[in-house]
């Protein structure tokens, strides 16, 4: 076991070697996606059924705003990015770059 493995659970290093083994077997995807946790939004008290993200890149840093799901903004899609979604498929975090 890894340093890294020795600080999640049994479950969670199952779940991460399952992933691995997703990515093991469609090797064009390790650059396109990443696991993310959501300890932090978490932390925040972030109501991800209410609330969604929107990401932008900023000074070298990606500053994230979360904002009411049926909020008016919210309908716009335009040139959006999901940049996390959870495993119903729903968005958590928007990207809209700068055009």
């Amino acid at each position: 076991m890894t340093t890294k493995q020795q600080s999640y659970t049994l479950e969670g290093i199952a779940f991460f070697e399952a992933v691995k083994a997703v990515f093991d077997q469609h090797p064009e995807a390790k650059g396109r996606y990443a696991l993310a946790s959501l300890a932090l939004e978490n932390a925040m008290g972030i109501d991800l059924a209410r609330k969604s993200g929107f990401s932008r890149a900023e000074d070298g840093r990606i500053i994230t705003e979360f904002v009411d799901r049926d909020a008016p903004g919210l309908r716009s899609t335009s040139h959006r990015t999901c940049r996390k979604w959870d495993f119903n498929g729903d968005c958590l975090d928007w990207w809209e770059p700068v055009i």
